[in-house]
């Protein structure tokens, strides 16, 4: 099973998360934001638009230079894979908004963080990567492993 820390998910969930996140130069994104938010049932975890005071920079007083929003999906019952085409099926009545982002700079991708403290495998099959290079949505993964013992 895997370790625990601020991000990773509890001792009894699966060892990985799955969020759909937006990256855009410029755009407002809230209205984004809040229609991902309706597909998968919940508000966007992290919203901001290009030029917003970054409250966590050093020094302070530094602004945010591309707007950002990032929605978790929760349903995670069986595999990233299953996961990942049921929130396929959530967002596909945003492909014209998706279309839009991509073609105005921005892009989105389903990010994956994996929780592992040993060996993890897991495959993707074609049809589902079909369909994300499709809707124009990248795939992204953070591996975080056990840290250290110094």
């Amino acid at each position: 099973m895997a370790w625990t820390d601020d991000r990773a998910p509890q001792a009894d969930d699966l060892p990985w998360r799955l969020s759909l996140r937006v990256h855009h130069p410029s755009a407002d994104l809230s209205d984004v934001a809040k229609r991902v938010g309706d597909a998968f049932g919940l508000e966007a975890r992290w919203l901001w638009r290009a030029g917003d005071v970054d409250p966590h920079a050093k020094p302070a007083g530094q602004l945010k230079p591309t707007s950002y929003c990032l929605v978790e999906w929760l349903d995670t019952e069986g595999t990233i894979a299953t996961a990942l085409a049921d929130a396929m099926d959530a967002v596909s009545a945003l492909r014209e908004e998706i279309q839009a982002i991509n073609a105005s700079g921005g892009h989105l991708d389903f990010f994956v963080g994996l929780f592992v403290d040993s060996m993890m495998g897991f495959a993707l099959p074609p049809q589902l990567l079909a369909r994300l290079a499709e809707a124009g949505i990248a795939l992204e993964f953070d591996i975080y492993g056990r840290p250290s013992r110094g």
